[in-house]
């Protein structure tokens, strides 16, 4: 079941679809989902981030597809909610968004081997929106490092922790966007989630 993390009266809850177009909390009570603050949905750990995992999306930027995983780190302050407001910096000249399936490990798991117990969901279609108007769209199929072998090769130099995230990167499509265009990634099978870019001046900057 769909499980989502919101603030909701001052407190942090567990939410699930109520299968009526709302939302019922762990207590029992029922919300709308403008009433609540969406979470992201978990409190991550380290963030792992691949680029250029998608050989459309290199070449889109004129680089050739990566022999081996090209990993960075982002920070939790880096994650946001459903229907949150994501700052586009007033210097930044060209800002795009990245529709991107991630994965959380849900056990500590240090040389994993592809031919262990790691399911690749391959086959899923990812799109993204941009006010409406579809910008980007590809499938986990056409990654070059799939699941499996990502899990192998960090668990190779790392021990990955329970929450711990990685961010399996994004196909081709990416365009700039601008305060007040609406973003909704889609990923077949898990959902959809929306968020604003807003101006420098909402944030008080």
């Amino acid at each position: 079941m769909r499980r989502a993390r919101v603030a909701f009266s001052g407190a942090i809850h567990c939410a699930v679809p109520d299968g009526e177009g709302r939302l019922r909390l762990e207590d029992g009570r029922r919300v709308t989902e403008a009433e609540v603050v969406w979470l992201p949905p978990l409190e991550a750990g380290t963030i792992l981030a691949l680029g250029l995992n998608y050989a459309d999306h290199a070449k889109e930027l004129a680089f050739n597809a990566q022999e081996e995983p090209l990993v960075f780190l982002k920070g939790p302050g880096s994650l946001l909610g459903h229907r949150g407001c994501t700052r586009r910096p007033a210097q930044v000249k060209f800002m795009h968004y990245e529709c991107e399936l991630a994965v959380v490990i849900g056990r500590p798991a240090k040389n994993v081997s592809c031919a262990a117990d790691v399911p690749d969901p391959a086959g899923l279609g990812l799109r993204t929106f941009v006010n409406g108007e579809l910008r980007q769209q590809g499938n986990s199929r056409d990654l070059v490092h799939d699941i499996p072998h990502l899990i192998e090769y960090l668990s190779s130099f790392m021990t990955l922790a329970p929450n711990d995230v990685i961010l399996t990167g994004t196909p081709e499509g990416v365009s700039n966007v601008q305060p007040g265009d609406e973003v909704a990634c889609e990923i077949d099978g898990l959902g959809r989630l929306v968020n604003t870019l807003t101006a420098d001046a909402d944030f008080g900057r």
